[in-house]
């Protein structure tokens, strides 16, 4: 799941799966979620995403800057 991306998460009454696709340039991105019997809302993931969006913003702003320079 790792090399796919794929957040996970689990319960004592099942599984999360969750991914997002790439953003684009205004950071609209799919996210997509497989509960199997799992009753929460991923909440554990939530630190996991944020902090890869912020990375990918940084990277897509450096590289916008880059290209303007």
């Amino acid at each position: 799941m790792q090399a796919h991306h794929i957040l996970f998460d689990q319960d004592s009454d099942g599984d999360f799966h969750q991914l997002y696709t790439q953003p684009s340039r205004q950071a609209f991105f799919f996210e997509l979620v497989q509960r199997e019997g799992y009753q929460g809302l991923g909440a554990p993931n939530a630190f996991v995403r944020v902090t890869a969006q912020q990375r990918l913003e940084a990277e897509i702003n450096g590289s916008a800057q880059d290209a303007a320079v």
